[in-house]
């Protein structure tokens, strides 16, 4: 970080939180089922993507792969189970097929509505995801397979950013970060209101499964001397799901000390959010002097209120007026529960900037919204705060 003109680095240092256990032997070959849609009624095709192969391959172990219709998944589940054979990872389309659903192809039970399947799955996130289609959906272990450790352990492998060149951050910010991560992923209220910058806007305390964090890998890291955002993959450990996940950090810098304003699971925050903020970085780049700004101001909607649909369509805009200004950047800030959707809004020549309220989720819980504006030397000044249920 410089002291002058705002500037961007990348890191991509894996930071061990944990031992990996011994590696666990595998017994046979580790058995994945594949199911298709209980609406197309299709099977899936019963390969392996070839960076999954790979990564068995490289772990030593051997996969086989059988792929089932929907229609025949829960009766040749339960007989796995019932024999003490259930295969190891099993790849679902539709979550329907976990809690049961009813399609034009009639009535699908769910698994998990069987006692003795549902308490053997473990919901797997991020760690398998290359094994799903296009259209996503979820993969889990069953506890009762004879491979459920090995499996387990490919689950939790270490995190991996995608082959980012690697700049080692300096120790004492490494620290920072990883407490940050692992208090928001265990939802240690403590640590986080002894970490939470004043201006933090989500809720401190979790809304979610506190999850244990194994292993987590620093990505990105972009920033000033006062505002720095961090891009990480931890692996993680809950009661009802293991696996891997992105984490979004924002910190402030307003006096000494690193303070965190913002964390996140959401994934447009991890994803769509750091594409955009890379890609307009440039704005607020240069030793150029800084912007002197003012906060802009929300018109629309009034506070507790959602945007109002216009013109026949299903959603409304959140507006604010921010006069164009070279070197400065507008991030639109949503916080729901203990989580925050960003996104990076350039400033308009006509003024009026907005974001859809199509761009949000429900969550039937109270949001909150405001307006930052970043400038080149790292200023940050924030609009007034508004609230309405989603």
């Amino acid at each position: 970080m410089t002291s002058a003109g705002f500037r961007f680095y990348v890191c991509a240092a894996g930071i061990s939180l944990a031992l990996a256990n011994a590696a666990a032997s595998q017994s046979g070959p580790v058995r994945i089922w594949k199911i298709g849609s209980p609406h197309r009624g299709d099977t899936p095709a019963p390969s392996i993507p070839p960076q999954v192969a790979r990564e068995f391959d490289s772990r030593r172990l051997i996969p086989e792969v059988q792929s089932f219709p929907a229609r025949e998944f829960f009766p040749n589940l339960k007989k796995a189970v019932d024999s003490g054979s259930p295969p190891d990872v099993l790849v679902i389309d539709n979550y329907g097929l976990i809690r049961g659903i009813t399609t034009r192809l009639g009535r699908f039970p769910g698994i998990a509505q069987d006692q003795t399947i549902g308490k053997q799955l473990l919901g797997v996130k991020g760690s398998f995801d290359e094994l799903l289609g296009s259209g996503g959906g979820w993969t889990y272990l069953l506890s009762g397979s004879k491979n459920y450790n090995v499996a387990r352990e490919a689950a939790l492998r270490a995190p991996d950013c995608g082959g980012r060149p690697a700049v080692q951050p300096t120790r004492e910010f490494a620290s920072v970060v990883a407490a940050a991560a692992t208090a928001y992923m265990r939802g240690d209220a403590a640590v986080l209101d002894r970490l939470a910058d004043p201006e933090r806007m989500a809720a401190l305390h979790p809304a979610r499964e506190p999850a244990q964090t194994r292993d987590l890998r620093i990505c990105g890291v972009w920033g000033h001397t006062r505002l720095t955002i961090v891009s990480m993959e931890v692996s993680f450990e809950a009661d009802s799901s293991i696996g891997h996940s992105p984490v979004l950090l924002v910190f402030r810098k307003p006096a000494s000390q690193w303070q965190l304003l913002v964390a996140s699971l959401d994934p447009i925050s991890n994803r769509e959010f750091v594409k955009t903020f890379l890609t307009l970085r440039r704005l607020i780049e240069g030793d150029a002097p800084g912007t002197t700004v003012m906060p802009v101001v929300l018109r629309a909607p009034a506070d507790g209120l959602e945007p109002t649909p216009v013109g026949g369509t299903a959603f409304g805009d959140f507006e604010w007026d921010a006069p164009q200004s070279d070197g400065v950047l507008d991030i639109a800030e949503f916080a729901y529960l203990n989580d925050a959707r960003l996104f990076v809004v350039p400033r308009r020549p006509k003024g009026v900037s907005g974001v859809s309220s199509g761009r949000l989720w429900h969550t039937r819980s109270e949001w909150k919204w405001r307006i930052w504006s970043l400038t080149r030397d790292g200023e940050l000044v924030f609009s007034e705060t508004r609230t309405f249920t989603h």
